[in-house]
């Protein structure tokens, strides 16, 4: 049905922000993009699949920026930044404008009536958790 193609599409533009460049992703209009999409994904209250999707979205996203404190290294008193943790950095400081629109996301999925849902909707808000 014509679900099955929304669910893939979600999922298409989440395997994209998983395998894309970071410099391609910190590109405001792009992360826009990506934010509508999961909204239109989330409001599917007939096909839970497509929310799971919109989820999977929201999660890619937020793993890019980095899972953690980013701040953990200088209360350690380290002060080597690698490439790796420049780039998250970078695309924290991209994604933060949308970290309410997010955790508003993510937060009303916790009521959802299907379990992979509400599951993968906490994993979002403990990942947004640590960021600044």
């Amino acid at each position: 049905g014509a679900w099955t193609v929304k669910e893939a599409a979600v999922l298409c533009s989440s395997s994209l922000v998983d395998m894309a460049h970071l410099d391609a992703l910190r590109d405001h209009k792009l992360l826009n993009i990506f934010m509508e999409c999961s909204k239109i994904a989330l409001k599917n209250l007939k096909f839970w699949r497509v929310r799971l999707a919109g989820l999977m979205l929201l999660r890619s996203l937020v793993k890019r920026a980095g899972i953690g404190n980013p701040n953990v290294g200088a209360m350690h008193g380290t002060n080597v930044v690698n490439s790796q943790d420049m780039d998250q950095r970078l695309m924290l400081e991209a994604i933060l404008p949308f970290k309410e629109d997010i955790s508003r996301q993510a937060r009303a999925s916790l009521a959802d009536s299907q379990p992979e849902v509400k599951a993968l909707a906490s994993e979002v808000c403990g990942i947004i958790s640590w960021w600044s």
